[in-house]
């Protein structure tokens, strides 16, 4: 059984408020800012270490202006939004220290298939990430993630880390009415690419652009394209879910989704499942949707 790229990281929760799942997940620490001396007992200028009080755990180096936002504080924004059908599933801080609360919407469907809207809200100790909300969709017979942005529907909110961050907290609110309106657009896509026809040909150039390199690439980089050029169309051809779109553009985007979704590194770290998550949630595929529009 296929399953989303957030499966195997975090801790599940289950709770109404941000406080029960940031005590629910251990991220209820104090995170504290502390001035870096030098060698000589000499304090560096504009210089600070975040980390957690009373911990060998270090974040890392900000300036003067930052401000540290606690867990619970930073998140306690999105209390507002359980009454509009949120649904808290999983937490956890990843091993760079990037803290993180996954939480789902109502279904909506596309050609009969549930699709599960999800927002992945984020926060960082050390200025390298705004606190941001970034919107990813699951169709859920397969488990393919689909992040895509649109021109008129944003697929994040950020909120900068400065001493205005309290102040600015209730932009992030915003994200209910974009992850609506980002819904809307993914039905509006799936009909557009559906009414695309591929045929052998067509599909062939599509996986080539999706997953290409240069004569003067190495022979593992090759090797690495042409199997995820061939792994992508036999999910196309072959995959049951994609019966029905196997010869339209959407049928395409699924393929395409299902392998950067699923497809396990030749080199499994420690820590991969926790980095294909951020890299899928963090980027988009509007590259992809281009490709197969422009070649179909």
């Amino acid at each position: 059984m296929k399953m989303s790229s957030w499966r195997n990281i975090g801790t599940e929760v289950n709770g109404n408020s941000v406080q029960e799942i940031i005590l629910q997940a251990g991220l209820d620490y104090e995170v504290v800012k502390e001035p870096i001396y030098t060698g000589a007992g000499e304090m560096v200028p504009d210089s600070f270490v975040t980390r957690v009080k009373d911990e060998p755990v270090f974040f890392g180096t900000v300036g003067s202006r930052y401000e540290v936002i606690q867990n619970a504080e930073a998140f306690s924004f999105i209390d507002n939004m359980v009454n509009n059908g949120l649904v808290f599933e999983k937490a956890g801080q990843t091993a760079s220290g990037m803290v993180y609360i996954i939480a789902s919407l109502e279904n909506f469907n596309i050609f009969g298939d549930a699709m599960k809207p999800y927002i992945i809200f984020q926060n960082s100790h050390d200025g390298s990430i705004p606190m941001k909300a970034a919107l990813t969709t699951l169709r859920l017979v397969c488990e393919n993630q689909f992040s895509v942005a649109f021109k008129d529907a944003a697929n994040t909110v950020k909120i900068r880390h400065t001493f205005s961050a309290n102040a600015r907290m209730h932009e992030a609110e915003k994200v209910m009415q974009e992850a609506i309106l980002h819904n809307n657009k993914m039905s509006e896509l799936a009909n557009e690419l559906n009414s695309i026809k591929l045929n052998a040909i067509t599909a062939n150039k599509i996986a080539v652009e999706l997953f290409p390199y240069k004569e003067n690439d190495s022979k593992v980089k090759v090797e690495r394209a042409e199997n995820a050029r061939a792994e992508m169309l036999k999910i196309l051809r072959y995959d049951d879910d994609l019966a029905n779109h196997k010869n339209t553009g959407w049928g395409m985007l699924n393929a395409y989704s299902d392998y950067m979704t699923h497809a396990k590194p030749n080199r499994a770290t420690k820590n991969w499942e926790e980095a294909r998550f951020m890299k899928l949630v963090n980027s988009d595929m509007n590259n992809a949707v281009e490709i197969i529009k422009s070649i179909a």
